[in-house]
């Protein structure tokens, strides 16, 4: 896509007010974030 660049998720929560960057990377660990119903991952 023209003009988009990626973010990490962790990245975006923590902009959106969810948490900060290192718990949100530590909720994405444990499972507890889920993009469309699968859990989200960290670095792939």
């Amino acid at each position: 896509m023209a003009g988009s660049s990626l973010v990490r998720l962790q990245k975006y929560m923590a902009e959106c007010g969810v948490a900060s960057r290192k718990k949100s990377e530590e909720l994405i660990s444990s499972g507890k974030v889920k993009i469309n119903g699968h859990p989200a991952s960290i670095g792939g």
